[in-house]
This record gives C-alpha cells, sequence and structure tokens, in this order.
C-alpha cells in the first residue's frame, strides 16, 4: 500500500485541507501590503532642481515671474520624458543682469521641489532620494528582499505551530504515530473514517536525509533541480520588477496600478483551468513564453510608434505581468511535485530563497530604463525581463511533467521518475468502475 491510498480514505481535498488554506490566504493577505509597500512609500514623484535663493519655490508654476524664474534657472528636459532637468541648475554671477539660460553654469544641485499631484511626501521627497543618491532606492528594495530571504530561514521554524506537517512526510521519516494524529484529525473533519493500522500496510521504504544535495546527486536530478532553480529567479524577477514597477509605465500612475493587481488576480486563478487538463509543464511553458513575448515585443512600440501610442508599451506589460503571474502560481505546484518527499520541504524552501534572489536583483534591472533617454529606456528592463522569461520556457521543456503521476516519495523514485515503468497516479474514477464491476 502507499501513502496515496491512506490519503484517498481520508480525503484528499475536504473541509480539512480547505481549512488550511484559509489559514495560508490569511497570511498572504496580511503580508501582500508589506509587499506591495514600496510602489507607494517609496516612490519618485517628477522634480526638479530648486531656484537658487528663493524660498518658496514650488513644482508647479505659481505666477509668471516664477515662470520666468524657472526658464533662467531650469534646464529643459533632454529625454522626452520628463519637462525639467532633474538634476541640474544654472548659476549666474551677481554682475550679470541678463535671464537668459546661455549666460549662466550649469551645475548639480543640492535641492529640490516636487511634484505633489500624485503624491503629498514620500521616503525619496523627504531624504531628497534623487540623481545621485536615487540607487539607494533601488538598494532599500534589494535589502527588503533580503531580509524576506534571511527571515525565511529564521522563521521557518514557526510555521509548525500554526500549520500542521505533512502526514506524507511524517511517513517518510518513520514518525507514524505522529503522522496517525494527523490523519486522524483530517478524518474528523472531512467526516471520513481512519484507522491507524493502516499505515502499517505501508511498504517501509529506505530512510534518507532531506539535505538539499541529495537533489543532485544524480545527473538527471541535479539538472531537473538547477532548472526549476532558475526558473524561480526568472519568475520571480520579473513578477517583482513589473509589480513594483507601475509608475515607468506611460498611463495614470494609480489606474495603471489598480490593472496590475486586479490582471495579478486573475493571473493566479487561469492556472486552475490548464494544469489538470494540459499538464504543468505545459502550462507553464505556455504561460511563460507568453510573458516573455510580450515584454520582449515592447521593443518594436518604444522604438517604432509615436507618443500617443505608448499606452500599448504599458498593455504589452500587463499582459507580460498577467501571464507571469499564471507561471509563477504553476511554478508552486510544478516543483513540489517534481521534488521527491523526502527532500520536498527543502527542495521548496531553496527555491523560494532563490526566488528571493530574483527578486533582489529586480530593482537594478528595472533602473536601467535610464541608460537610454526617452521612452526607448523604458524597453530595456521589459526586453530583460522578457529575455529571461524566454530562457526559462526552454530550459522547462526538459522537466517530466507531474500530471497523472504519482508523486516521488524517495531519491530513487526522483531517478527514476521519468521511465516508462514509473507508476501513474490511479484514476479515482476508473477505480470506482472497477470497484463495482468486481462487487457485481
Amino acid at each position: 500500500m502507499e501513502f496515496d491510498d491512506v490519503l484517498k480514505k481520508v480525503g484528499e481535498f475536504g473541509p480539512y485541507q480547505k481549512r488550511v488554506l484559509a489559514i495560508l490566504s490569511i497570511t498572504w493577505i496580511i503580508i501582500g501590503p508589506i509587499m506591495i509597500y514600496s510602489v507607494f512609500g517609496i516612490a519618485t514623484p517628477d522634480h526638479r532642481c530648486g531656484i537658487p535663493d528663493y524660498t518658496n519655490d514650488t513644482y508647479n508654476i505659481q505666477n509668471s515671474h516664477h515662470q520666468e524664474l524657472i526658464k533662467k534657472y531650469i534646464p529643459i528636459g533632454s529625454d522626452g520624458l520628463y519637462m525639467y532637468d532633474e538634476c541640474h541648475v544654472y548659476r549666474f554671477n551677481q554682475s550679470t543682469p541678463s535671464v537668459f539660460n546661455d549666460s549662466g553654469v550649469l551645475e548639480e544641485c543640492s535641492s529640490w521641489v516636487f511634484d505633489k499631484t500624485l503624491f503629498d511626501e514620500t521616503i525619496v521627497t523627504k531624504m531628497n532620494l534623487v540623481c545621485k543618491e536615487k540607487y539607494k532606492v533601488s538598494l532599500s528594495k534589494t535589502i527588503f528582499f533580503g531580509g524576506v530571504l534571511i527571515g525565511s530561514f529564521l522563521f521557518g521554524m514557526l510555521s509548525d505551530v500554526f500549520i500542521p506537517e505533512s502526514p506524507r512526510w511524517l511517513c517518510g521519516k518513520g514518525r507514524k504515530q505522529d503522522a496517525a494524529i494527523l490523519l486522524k484529525r483530517a478524518a474528523e473533519w472531512n467526516h471520513t473514517e481512519f484507522s491507524p493500522e493502516i499505515l502499517d500496510n505501508i511498504a517501509p521504504k529506505e530512510k534518507e536525509a532531506g539535505k538539499v544535495w541529495l537533489l543532485f546527486s544524480n545527473r538527471k536530478l541535479g539538472l531537473r533541480t538547477a532548472i526549476i532553480f532558475y526558473n524561480w529567479i526568472a519568475v520571480s524577477m520579473v513578477f517583482f520588477g513589473l509589480g513594483l514597477n507601475t509608475a515607468m509605465f506611460y498611463g495614470n500612475f494609480y489606474t495603471n496600478f489598480l490593472i496590475f493587481v486586479l490582471l495579478e488576480s486573475i493571473g493566479s486563478m487561469v492556472p486552475l483551468l490548464t494544469i489538470n487538463r494540459f499538464g504543468r509543464k505545459r502550462s507553464y511553458v505556455f504561460f511563460v513564453t507568453l510573458g516573455g513575448l510580450s515584454c520582449f515585443s515592447t521593443i518594436f512600440t518604444v522604438n517604432f510608434l509615436g507618443e500617443d501610442l505608448q499606452i500599448l508599451t504599458t498593455v504589452l506589460a500587463m499582459m507580460g505581468m498577467l501571464f507571469t503571474t499564471a507561471g509563477y502560481a504553476t511554478l508552486f505546484i510544478f516543483s513540489a511535485e517534481i521534488f521527491p518527499t523526502v527532500v520536498r520541504n527543502v527542495g521548496m524552501g531553496t527555491s523560494s530563497s532563490w526566488g528571493r534572489v530574483g527578486a533582489m536583483i529586480s530593482p537594478f534591472i528595472a533602473e536601467t530604463r535610464h541608460m537610454v533617454d526617452g521612452f526607448t529606456g523604458v524597453a530595456i528592463p521589459l526586453v530583460i525581463f522578457g529575455g529571461v522569461c524566454l530562457i526559462g520556457a526552454g530550459l522547462s521543456l526538459f522537466i517530466p511533467d507531474t500530471l497523472n503521476k504519482k508523486l516521488p516519495e524517495t531519491i530513487e523514485d526522483g531517478k527514476n521518475f521519468t521511465k516508462k515503468t514509473y507508476p501513474e497516479k490511479t484514476n479515482r474514477k476508473k477505480e470506482n468502475e472497477e470497484n463495482t464491476t468486481t462487487y457485481f
């Protein structure tokens, strides 16, 4: 008897499993606002240098005199995206009465005024994190995800206080009594019957330590694991790179952000329609390929379409977000089913850690848009995101699908997973029909 047979008797997705899912969902609801805080808290509004010796300066023009001073001291933006040069100001000798800009010397400024149309105040405006200091904005995002990475190691052990351990994992570790307690509780919630003695019928398997290096004990396993780790880096980089940098896209800031959030919600549910029909592998490759192509295609819209059609660049980025989110959700399931039970926890934990690395890189990828002036610069990070996704999709073709396959429990199962002799998951409907036929 296999553990899957025990799980069918207890109930594979009954009230007990839905309760655990609800608890996990609550934690994500709490975490969500924290993860997107940087979109608003450290946003960078439009800005320019402050007019020298003008104490009541504001970004918006106050009157005709103020407008003349802006023309005199503030250079016009050269990249086509911004009205003013954000980092330089003209300095004039006191004896020079001229109000023309060519009479002054262009210098870096030390004070700024910010547009308050979108934000009254952010950390950027309070600390003047612009121009030479703007790298600190990306650095702060990287440090944040670094904290998430460290926290996942330090506080992961606390999850056992709130979320029950996997009975499958407990059985694999030889802790059948602990597994029996959880399965009995699950059976009570699912209104099914469970007898602890049934665990004695599970065929004993060789115990293996749950160490991540066991995933590299075989060439096939190692290649499979490396590809999964890369894809976690890729989808996490693109997901957070797009989601936390909506300000760089053409259109209304708040409208764009709302659409991105809605598309993220939709993208998370789309795999429910595909993974059991077309498989995990096909679904993932399809989603990530479309996401990559959507991002990559922005190079054409920014170079060959006018400013009035740059909304198409935003639409393509939104499509990239939609399909990348769908790929992210699929990858969670795909990865968990690929890793053998004895190393599933450590495999998923390590995958998540690599995902955090991708998130840590994403802010600096987004900043590459400043390498080229104008709308062309916006396409640079999107092309990078698209390329990363397409590489991940291509590599994923070398990973076996897990649809209708029994989950690998040991390292040996993982090695044999691609063999034709590896058992498929029992079709419950077919099994019931056979049992009914036998009974009569």
